[in-house]
Order: structure tokens, then sequence, then C-alpha cells
């Protein structure tokens, strides 16, 4: 049984899910990926973008729920290390 962070996290990405698709963003074109045994958040995203076929990664500038403390470091650490990697911020 998943824990109360990642069941309000993958409500989350349904949410925005459901808003891209209402721009007119197809479901097809974006993917989402959990991994939940993951100890340095950014590195595990720049990980995937290296060895995935992603064009662009799009993260919060700050976060959500539980993890609220630790994503503003997250979209940081990506933005430093992340050269090569198309990244969108949003608010």
């Amino acid at each position: 049984m998943a824990d109360q962070p990642e069941v309000e996290a993958r409500s989350y990405i349904q949410c925005c899910q459901e808003v891209a698709d209402r721009q007119g963003i197809n479901e097809d074109r974006i993917s989402t990926k959990w991994i939940s045994d993951a100890t340095d958040i950014s590195a595990s995203i720049l990980e995937e973008a290296g060895t995935g076929d992603y064009q662009t990664l799009v993260i919060g500038r700050c976060g959500h729920c539980d993890i609220k403390n630790r994503m503003g470091s997250v979209t940081e650490k990506l933005i430093r290390q992340g050269a090569g990697t198309a990244l969108c911020i949003v608010e």
C-alpha cells in the first residue's frame, strides 16, 4: 500500500496531466516515472534524463505536499547540474 506522500504526489501528477490535456497537450506526449527508493532526488532525475529519450523536463519551482522542503533544493540542483538538459521550471 502506498504511503501518504506518494498518494498525494500521484494525485498531483494526475491533476497536472489533466491540465495539460485541457491545454491540448496529448497524453501520449507525457511520461512520468515514480522512483520510491531514491536517496538523491536530483541525481535520480538527471540519471533518468540521461538514459531516457526526453526532450524537456518540467519541474516545479518549489515543492508540493510533504516533499515541499526538498523540492526547492532539487530544482536548484537540476539547474546547476543539468547541463545539456532542457528544463522548464513552472510556478
